[in-house]
């Protein structure tokens, strides 16, 4: 896959449960918007970002973490513990649509690090 030095063209991500807040970051426009939801519904204030150079990092590390060969769907036969998450990316010619209920893909780890990492600190799951 290719690196890119741009904002992707499309990236939305959530992760949450009904027992514990949902953390949603969206590129809206120019900006990396991220919003917390809370398992009564309520919506803090969005805070929108600029990643500029760390577009570039996030990139990189999305190749070597390999999410553009995850699945479309995971799920646990049991439920697992409960949480909810969804990657949408499209950045040029590569592009990833995964969701997932109560497990992970390999590299969720590396992944929400990568995301934290755009977020400035901010909490994403």
């Amino acid at each position: 896959m290719a690196v890119h030095d741009t904002r992707p063209d499309e990236l939305h991500l959530s992760v949450g449960s009904a027992d514990s807040d949902t953390y949603v970051v969206e590129l809206v426009g120019d900006d990396l918007v991220w919003r917390r939801i809370s398992p009564q519904g309520q919506q803090s204030d969005p805070i929108a970002l600029q990643p500029g150079d760390d577009w570039k990092a996030f990139s990189v590390a999305l190749d070597e973490i390999g999410v553009w060969g995850w699945d479309a769907s995971y799920s646990a036969a049991d439920g697992g513990d409960g949480t909810q998450w969804r990657v949408h990316v499209t950045w040029g010619d590569d592009a990833l649509i995964s969701s997932g209920h109560g497990v992970y893909p390999p590299g969720w780890v590396p992944f929400s690090a990568a995301v934290g990492q755009l977020l400035d600190g901010l909490e994403f799951g």
